[in-house]
């Protein structure tokens, strides 16, 4: 993810844009005739707005999605959406609560949701 902030008296405003990649074979059970398997490339980017105080807190919203063409084996696509309230506990550390959906489309065409839900726990940047 390459990051950068705004100038002037939008310095609170934090941008980003970047890549992820995505692999991994799906479990439907052992009735399913064959579980799916595959991986994607997504683009994405994000918007982090820390709010000027003693303790740095920021609300941030980030979605990634690869379209067909950046999608191999069974899956065909994918989005991913999260939100979440962070607290700076270093300054390569961040601390959040949020949510996240991330859905896969497989060449199928069914849309299978991965994970819809609340998360907390701890970021790292180097």
């Amino acid at each position: 993810m390459v990051s950068g902030s705004g100038t002037g008296d939008v310095r609170a405003l934090h941008f980003g844009v970047g890549g992820k990649a995505y692999a991994g074979r799906l479990d439907f059970g052992p009735n399913a005739p064959e579980d799916p398997s595959g991986g994607n490339i997504a683009v994405g980017g994000n918007l982090r707005y820390v709010f000027p105080s003693s303790t740095p807190f920021a609300i941030l919203v980030e979605a990634f999605w690869a379209p067909r063409v950046t999608s191999f084996s069974d899956f065909e696509g994918l989005v991913e959406y999260r939100a979440a309230f962070e607290l700076e506990v270093t300054p390569s550390a961040r601390a959040y609560v949020g949510y996240r959906q991330l859905e896969v489309e497989l060449d199928t065409g069914q849309e299978v949701v991965l994970d819809d839900n609340a998360h907390i726990g701890v970021r790292f940047a180097f």
